[in-house]
């Protein structure tokens, strides 16, 4: 068994002690038990084709939507593993705002197989960066705490600090596509000793409109990137 492999073992033996020890509740309805019960499972409205081949718009034919026909993006393609909707979207807000890294490895599991269907030919992992000042005070990035548990599933090197916020920048929450542009213009920079001649698999927790992914494609290109893959949780409506 290879290390990552190991590592997500072991870290699944500890969820499961440390679930013992003070039961998880269904991050979708409440329900004592489970870091999300069955019935709220069976709600998750998974994304399958046909979407857009490059962004996965629900609303494209196997083909290019309208945004990606007239803007091309920097990524090559970006895929999301289910919908922005309940009992979903109260999944991924809980691991925004309570860190929960007990259910970051439960949706690990659950996308992995989704991921690897994908046979995307990705070298390495990286998440999407939070400014510092807003990891310091939340304490976590809620990426990490999906994706490095993914990328041990799939045997795939993650590296936290591959890609960072040059600079701090407002929330994209309530803007227009083109207020979430010129809010991450240049605000991300990439360290080609990570990323240089890496096709490389981008994490985040929700796709909008893809401003904040095209950036950062942006960013791992110039830093010598041959292609980048987008892979988030959600998708939501732009």
């Amino acid at each position: 068994m290879r290390g990552s492999a190991v590592s997500s073992t072991i870290e699944g033996w500890k969820y499961a002690f440390l679930d013992l020890l003070a039961p998880p509740v269904c991050a979708g309805c409440g329900v004592m038990g489970v870091p999300i019960c069955i019935a709220c499972l069976s709600q998750i409205e998974i994304i399958k084709n046909p979407v857009c081949k490059i962004c996965a718009s629900p609303a494209g034919r196997e083909a290019l939507c309208e945004a990606c026909t007239l803007f091309a993006p920097d990524f090559k393609q970006a895929r999301s593993f289910a919908r922005y909707a309940r009992p979903f979207r109260e999944v991924v807000m809980a691991l925004k705002h309570r860190g929960d890294r007990s259910l970051g490895h439960w949706v690990a599991q659950a996308a992995a197989p989704f991921l690897q269907n994908l046979e995307w030919p990705v070298q390495i992992g990286l998440p999407v960066p939070l400014g510092l000042e807003r990891e310091r005070m939340r304490g976590y990035n809620q990426v990490d705490l999906f994706a490095a548990p993914l990328c041990a599933e799939l045997s795939l090197p993650f590296r936290r600090r591959g890609l960072v916020r040059s600079q701090e920048t407002r929330s994209q929450v309530g803007l227009s596509r083109e207020e979430r542009r010129y809010n991450l213009q240049r605000a991300f920079w990439a360290d080609p000793s990570v990323v240089s001649e890496k096709n490389v698999l981008l994490f985040d927790d929700v796709f909008t409109t893809g401003t904040t992914a095209n950036e950062c494609a942006g960013a791992l290109l110039r830093a010598g990137s041959q292609a980048v893959y987008v892979f988030t949780l959600a998708r939501a409506s732009a």
